[in-house]
């Protein structure tokens, strides 16, 4: 599945949900999420895949 696909899934599934629902936002809300919880930025940023920290 290529990432177009799955955006365009997402919004789909979103629109019955009525939410606003994309790859980015996820990733946005999980970041959000793992700094609440306390996670380290460097961990953080080691997960979503930043060659720079």
């Amino acid at each position: 599945m290529t990432l177009q696909t799955l955006a365009v899934r997402m919004a789909v599934w979103g629109r019955g949900a009525n939410l606003r629902l994309h790859p980015h936002r996820c990733r946005h809300t999980h970041v959000n999420h793992a700094i609440r919880l306390g996670v380290d930025l460097f961990t953080l940023s080691a997960t979503l895949g930043h060659s720079s920290t």
